[in-house]
């Protein structure tokens, strides 16, 4: 259970738990509240599961998504923000928490959310939106294309956009799709397109390290969607790549870090020339003060953690290491390898060896696999 201790440094003197709230009432997301504002809570029956960092990165995304749309209303282009948090922290639990929040326990008018995925954890989306689903409020409806056939695509983007609730859909198929690809019919194909570039109010991108080209057809696609209340998620250093770090900035707020020439000028090419191992006491300090200052220009949307976070709540790590025998089945099979490729009587060269050693260790490791189900077999 989550503890409100760790909030309380960036409150006003004097604030009090009436401000944050708690697991029983539900954590409060909008904790810097205007004169007269109600306070805006998180379902208690999500917020008695969450922990401390994942309440902060709820109200991460608050701050950057809900408490700025008066922006977007005057015109603001791009107010949204990356949630660049290591695997294991639970991103998709915060959106969907943060998600029911906003399109559920309040009337804020938001009522339609795309969320792109790639398609390897597409349905792991659909069954968390399951598991966590809270007790309190109406469940979202949640739409795949997977629901319909083809040609009731439209019929299901419509109700998507009339209805409200989650559109969930793989990278590949929503820039096929935004981009009219593989649509015959060409009024389908604006129907389709239209839908995603117009229809969501939240544009969420899991693993938005994808988006790591400008010109690709992902990216354009992810651009056109005219909603500016924009989340990306990442898992992975963003420090690693900095035109990739660029690309996800640009697309959460478009024009923020300038065009990509300047970026490369003004950050990317001072902080690499101080990464060699031959860079000077000046390059290394030019380097540190471009990073600090990069650093400070994103830390209000950029919110990073990583497993030290919830190091206290894990037990110490205990490594065991067993050594096991061959059995007599498969020291057969290592011997009848090693005789067919030479090894026993000399005949394998170098060279051999060298071009050889992957498929060799492929045909070892299928040994110890074969072995183990006939075990499985002859214990059935």
């Amino acid at each position: 259970m989550a503890t409100s201790a760790a909030y309380t440094r960036n409150l006003p003197e004097g604030a009090t738990m009436e401000v944050l709230g708690d697991a029983y009432t539900g954590y409060i997301v909008n904790v810097a509240r205007e004169s007269g504002e109600e306070a805006v809570r998180i379902p208690p029956s999500i917020s008695a599961k969450l922990k401390t960092h994942q309440v902060a990165g709820i109200r991460f995304m608050w701050e950057n998504i809900i408490q700025s749309i008066r922006k977007v209303k005057s015109g603001d282009k791009g107010l949204g923000c990356i949630l660049a948090h290591t695997m294991g922290l639970g991103k998709t639990f915060q959106v969907i928490a943060f998600l029911y929040t906003a399109m559920r326990s309040v009337d804020l008018g938001l009522r339609t959310a795309l969320i792109v995925t790639p398609v390897n954890v597409l349905h792991n989306w659909r069954k968390e939106f399951m598991k966590w689903r809270p007790s309190e409020v109406k469940p979202l409806r949640i739409f795949m294309l997977e629901d319909v056939s083809r040609d009731r695509r439209t019929e299901l983007l419509a109700k998507w956009r009339a209805k409200g609730g989650v559109f969930l859909i793989g990278y590949t198929a929503f820039r096929n799709l935004s981009l009219g690809k593989h649509v015959k019919d060409l009024h389908m194909a604006r129907e389709i397109r239209s839908a995603f570039q117009d229809g969501p109010d939240i544009l969420v991108c899991d693993e938005a390290h994808i988006i790591k080209n400008r010109r690709a057809d992902t990216t354009q696609a992810l651009k056109q969607v005219k909603c500016q209340r924009r989340i990306a998620l990442t898992g992975s250093p963003l420090q690693n790549n900095l035109m990739e770090y660029y690309c996800m900035v640009d697309f959460v707020r478009e024009g923020f870090l300038g065009s990509s020439h300047e970026f490369r000028n003004r950050f990317q090419n001072p902080i690499e020339n101080g990464q060699h191992t031959n860079s000077t006491s000046v390059d290394v300090k030019i380097m540190n003060q471009r990073s600090h200052i990069l650093y400070e220009q994103l830390k209000g949307f950029v919110q990073r953690m990583d497993m030290s976070v919830v190091k206290k709540d894990l037990p110490p790590k205990t490594v065991f290491v067993i050594a096991v025998k061959l059995s007599s089945l498969q020291r057969k099979l290592y011997k009848r390898f090693l005789d067919v490729h030479g090894f026993t009587n000399g005949k394998a060269s170098n060279e051999n060896m060298r071009r050889s050693f992957f498929a060799g260790y492929q045909a070892l490791a299928q040994v110890d696999l074969y072995s183990l189900k006939l075990n499985d077999l002859h214990w059935c």
